[in-house]
């Protein structure tokens, strides 16, 4: 509040750009009352994977995978907290970016190196990206599809308006190593009625976690079973800025 209280007529807006930013961006908030902003909960939600997913389902148990959260004392009984996944699974980190130490896994002894490895250097790797979150880690059966994304525009009383979808090849998806998005192609080439599923799928990840006076960028898969909800991000997309 003292430090703020110098500019606290000047400020217009609040922004964060980027993931381990979020949640010292929310601290922030309750000394800007006069601004728009998401709320500190939302913002939480929308950054620690494990919380994330608890709301999507809570919302609609269609919008998300089974998964479960994992800190290092759970590996010891990985057997039975995972007892009736089917595999393959993914094991990704609940907070970081840019597919950081996210991993499939297409057995139990697999899955058990995986977790092993990752504990071990988890700590340090949350210290390099300088993310303040608990380092933890989510395993959530593989959702098998077409990856797309999608960014909204999300104002203050909860209109969202999702600009056109994005078609992400992962790394994994051409036989390389990792799950970061290799390419982008636009345009998407999905119909009509299948865009406006996606966007209706976004919209309903938005509501579910709270976001309001924010962009979002939402990740997406194309299933068997309809739209799947990789993320919701209260930030916009990489590399949307230079796509046509």
């Amino acid at each position: 509040q003292t430090v703020l209280k110098p500019y606290s007529q000047r400020i217009l807006a609040a922004t964060c750009r980027y993931e381990e930013a979020m949640q010292p961006f929310a601290k922030i908030i309750p000394f800007l009352p006069f601004i728009y902003t998401p709320s500190e909960a939302a913002l939480l939600w929308s950054t620690e994977k494990p919380l994330m997913r608890d709301r999507l389902k809570n919302f609609d148990p269609k919008l998300v995978p089974k998964y479960q959260y994992l800190e290092f004392d759970d590996v010891a009984n990985i057997e039975k907290i995972t007892d009736g996944f089917s595999f393959p699974v993914i094991v990704k980190p609940s907070g970081l970016s840019k597919a950081l130490l996210v991993n499939k896994c297409e057995t139990m002894g697999e899955l058990k190196k995986c977790l092993e490895k990752t504990f071990d250097i988890i700590t340090r790797v949350y210290d390099r990206e300088q993310y303040p979150g608990k380092p933890s880690v989510l395993v959530e059966e593989m959702m098998h599809g077409d990856m797309y994304s999608t960014d909204a525009y999300v104002t203050h009383d909860g209109e969202i308006l999702c600009l056109p979808l994005v078609k992400v090849i992962t790394a994994h998806s051409v036989g390389l190593p990792g799950f970061y998005g290799y390419q982008r192609v636009v345009p998407s080439g999905l119909s009509k009625q299948d865009t406006e599923l996606a966007f209706k799928s976004s919209r309903s990840a938005i509501r579910a976690l709270a976001l309001c006076s924010t962009t979002a960028h939402v990740e997406l898969f194309k299933t068997a079973e309809g739209w799947k909800r990789i993320e919701v991000a209260a930030r916009i997309g990489g590399h949307r800025a230079v796509l046509d």
